[in-house]
């Protein structure tokens, strides 16, 4: 059965999907709201905001919360990303009313103790230091400020030290009554449920009860140039990413550059793994991903080597990126990975939870339904002229941003890259 979106009168949607085969339900709430709808001067409240939502509200206490979910089985977490902010739980069939009641208790009715929240800053400058601490985030950190710039897309979802100190509670419920809006959110239900039960259920607990509060949380089209970048830190390995210009999400190319990606970097028998790693053996990590936003993408290539293997890695990805540009992928290469992406994708299905952030995402970002037969069925008619037609798109050294991390090198990684 596809999926469906519905659109209550306060502009509140809910995408559905029923899966009779399963007796799970995952479920939701999806907020546009995230570090690119921020300022410099707030940027983290998003994500502060979703560590407060779980402690305690009018009626819950913060150990209440959790233990009536997980005492009935059900698993609840959230995250914050640059476009949104999603509270999920997941649950048999027999427990999603209490899902629906908990989650609209926390997101409507949260008191943001002021006490909690001095104890939350500390937790959230924790996940700051431990984030420090990995060179390859901050390497990848790093990457998505040069590649965006002064775009929004370019600040960090946990903010920085210095504004995370100084959030108040009146700043954070000021931002949640003009960004947790009706017109900006999306509750999202797959599993054994009917699309009856899910409206009834989304009527009952959240419809009529958010801000109504008109908000363009949508990113803009970012175009980029060449930029380079690098921090020292003294660490065993040197890490170094580069950002290449991708297609947002659902772009007419999206199936093209999933093939990309999983041929080029994306597993062990792509072609960076095989010849980087497993025939020169200069790095332990080197692999691809794609970033799909509403207006904007990235192919990203990230490396991490001995800091004595630096200009040999770069020599050599650029070596590939270049064979790829001039000859393309081989067939054996096409066909494997949409092979791998059928299998991907297919599996992807069976998970009400991997279902349920898929449509949840498309239906808030695009208002549209995701159709997982429809990506697979553009894989199956991808031709591999289609795939190495774009390849020059994608690999753009004009636009690409390079950062660095790790010791001392002595020279600039992106000069060296180039030349």
């Amino acid at each position: 059965m596809q999926n469906t979106i519905y659109t209550f009168p306060s502009g509140l949607k809910l995408a559905h999907k029923k899966v009779d085969n399963i007796r799970s339900v995952s479920l939701g709430v999806f907020f546009g709201v995230g570090s690119a709808n921020e300022t410099a001067e707030n940027n983290g409240i998003s994500h502060m905001i979703e560590h407060m939502m779980f402690k305690g509200t009018k009626n819950r206490s913060a150990f209440g919360i959790v233990e009536e979910l997980e005492g009935n089985g059900i698993q609840v977490n959230a995250f914050t990303s640059k476009l949104m902010t999603c509270y999920y739980t997941i649950s048999i069939d027999e427990e999603i009313e209490k899902c629906f009641d908990v989650l609209s208790d926390i997101l409507l009715n949260s008191t943001f103790d002021e006490k909690e929240l001095e104890k939350e800053k500390s937790v959230v400058l924790e996940e700051i230091s431990i984030s420090d601490d990995d060179p390859q985030d901050v390497c990848l950190e790093l990457l998505s400020s040069l590649y965006y710039d002064s775009h929004a897309l370019a600040r960090p979802i946990l903010g920085s030290r210095e504004n995370v100190s100084s959030f108040t509670r009146d700043m954070l419920l000021k931002y949640v009554n003009e960004h947790y809006t009706a017109n900006s959110s999306c509750i999202s239900v797959v599993g054994n449920i009917s699309f009856d039960d899910a409206k009834s259920l989304v009527k009952k607990y959240f419809e009529g009860k958010l801000s109504t509060i008109e908000v363009d949380w949508k990113d803009k089209l970012h175009t980029t140039k060449q930029n380079y970048g690098y921090k020292i830190k003294d660490v065993e390995q040197a890490n170094f990413a580069l950002s290449f210009p991708s297609y947002p999400m659902r772009h007419e190319n999206e199936p093209l550059i999933e093939i990309i990606n999983v041929a080029f970097g994306g597993g062990m028998s792509s072609r960076l793994f095989q010849v980087i790693r497993e025939e020169l053996g200069l790095a332990y990590s080197v692999y691809s991903y794609k970033n799909s936003y509403i207006d904007n993408g990235t192919f990203v290539i990230a490396v991490s080597t001995n800091p004595n293997s630096v200009e040999k890695a770069l020599k050599a990805v650029k070596t590939e990126i270049d064979k790829l540009k001039e000859n393309g992928f081989t067939k054996e290469e096409f066909e494997r990975a949409k092979k791998q992406l059928r299998g991907t994708f297919t599996i992807g299905q069976e998970s009400s939870m991997s279902m349920m952030r898929a449509i949840g995402r498309n239906a808030l970002c695009l208002d549209k339904t995701f159709d997982v037969d429809e990506l697979i069925d553009g894989v199956d008619n991808a031709t591999l002229e289609d795939v190495n037609r774009v390849l020059g798109e994608i690999f753009d050294y004009d636009k690409m941003s390079l950062s660095y991390v790790g010791r001392e090198i002595g020279f600039n990684a992106l000069e060296r890259f180039m030349n």
